[in-house]
């Protein structure tokens, strides 16, 4: 496991690394090695598979991190609320809220689908430095009293994602503390330049 630093956290953590290497090629594509979480995650975000083959995915995911899931304290508490970080694309089937209700039924802890994306923007595609707005994202319903929120997300980056969504709970609530979960993280925290991971 991986910790995850952010100065309004009060922990994060992420279950692998997302790549193994990268290597650009003449022709200015990468070849990846993925971590086998890596290679999941990316299967389940980037293939066109079935429906039926997205959740065969997530199954994997969530064996291959149960045992881990289970040691992170955090996760253990009783006030504690999965929200899942939303996602750029609109489609039918959310990698990542598939992934959160799966995790929910399988461990016991309850979620909430209340964060939304306003714009089209990927976090990886702002240019260094340069952060989401406070017009980007949106909480759907009202804030949770009394709770801990856990957000949770596929691939952690730079985290830029999750400041935006950190400053959007500080702004409607008084939610502490709040925690962070990532299934990999890149290793170079993000694309870099020339698009290694």
């Amino acid at each position: 496991m991986i910790s995850i630093k952010h100065n309004e956290l009060s922990a994060g953590v992420a279950f692998d690394n997302y790549t193994l290497s990268s290597e650009h090629t003449s022709d200015g594509r990468f070849i990846n090695v993925y971590t086998v979480l890596g290679q999941l995650i990316h299967d389940l975000k980037y293939s066109d598979s079935s429906l039926d083959s997205q959740k065969k995915i997530i199954n994997k995911v969530i064996s291959i991190i149960d045992e881990n899931f289970r040691k992170i304290d955090f996760l253990r508490l009783n006030n504690l609320i999965l929200v899942p970080a939303p996602s750029t694309k609109q489609k039918d089937f959310s990698t990542v809220v598939e992934l959160v209700k799966k995790m929910s039924e399988y461990f016991d802890i309850p979620f909430l689908n209340s964060f939304s994306k306003l714009t089209c923007i990927f976090a990886k595609r702002l240019p260094h430095g340069i952060e989401f707005s406070e017009d980007d994202f949106t909480w759907n319903g009202p804030m949770p009293n009394n709770t801990s929120i856990c957000i949770v997300d596929d691939i952690y980056g730079e985290g830029k994602t999750l400041t935006a969504l950190i400053r959007l709970i500080r702004k409607n609530a008084n939610i502490s503390p709040i925690y962070y979960l990532s299934i990999v993280k890149t290793r170079n925290h993000g694309m870099t330049q020339d698009g290694m991971l």
